[in-house]
C-alpha cells in the first residue's frame, strides 16, 4: 500500500498504470530477431558478457524461429523448466542411479549450457518474453506485451494491467 501511495505522489496527477505478472523462476535470456528471423540468444552472463546459446534456444518449442512480421527486435525473457517436466527428468535420473536436479531453475540453467542441442530439445524448456530492449516499443509495458503477443511470441498469460492499488493487491491475493 505504501509503495502504491509513493508512486501516486510521484505521478502527481498522472494516472497510475502497472502490469502485474506472476513471477517465473527461470534465468534471463536475450533473444534477437532480424527482419522477423530468430538470429541469436545470449545468457546474461556476468551482466556485461554472456554465453551464446543460440543453437540450444532454437530447440525451445514455444519460441518461434520466424515472427508474423519482418521486424528487428532484441527482447529479454526467462527460460524455465515446467515442474511437470522437471519431475520426469528427475525420475529418469533416479532410474539411472544419477543424482537428481535440486530445482527446476538450476536444471534449466544447466540444460541451456549443454553442448548437445538434441539433449536440450528432449528436456522441454520453455521461454516467456517480457521486455523490448531494442526495436518497436511504447511507453506502456502492457502495450509492449500485447505487441509481442501479436507477433506470435510467448509471453506470460498470467498478467493483469492495473490502475489502482486495490487492483494490484487483488491480483497478488488471487495468486497467493
Amino acid at each position: 500500500k505504501k509503495w502504491v501511495e509513493s508512486l501516486q505522489l510521484k505521478l502527481e496527477k498522472q494516472k497510475l498504470s502497472t502490469v502485474c505478472e506472476v513471477k517465473i523462476d527461470g534465468f534471463a535470456i536475450s533473444v534477437i530477431y532480424r527482419d522477423g528471423d530468430f538470429t541469436q540468444a545470449i545468457t546474461s552472463g556476468n551482466g556485461e558478457v554472456g554465453d551464446d546459446v543460440t543453437a540450444n534456444v532454437k530447440t525451445i518449442r514455444n519460441l518461434p524461429l520466424k515472427l508474423k512480421k519482418a521486424v528487428s527486435l532484441e527482447l529479454r525473457g526467462e527460460i524455465f523448466l515446467p515442474k511437470s517436466k522437471f519431475s520426469k527428468i528427475n525420475e529418469r535420473k533416479a532410474e539411472a542411479g544419477e543424482p537428481p536436479f535440486k530445482n527446476p531453475r538450476n536444471a534449466a540453467a544447466g540444460t541451456i549450457r549443454m553442448k548437445d542441442p538434441k539433449i536440450v530439445a528432449q528436456r522441454g524448456l520453455e521461454v516467456l518474453l517480457y521486455d523490448v530492449v531494442e526495436g518497436a516499443s511504447t511507453e506502456l509495458h502492457s502495450k509492449n506485451l500485447e505487441y509481442l503477443e501479436s507477433l506470435g511470441l510467448p509471453i506470460n498469460s498470467h498478467r493483469k494491467a492495473c490502475e489502482t492499488g486495490k487492483e494490484i493487491l487483488d491480483f497478488c491475493n488471487q495468486w497467493q
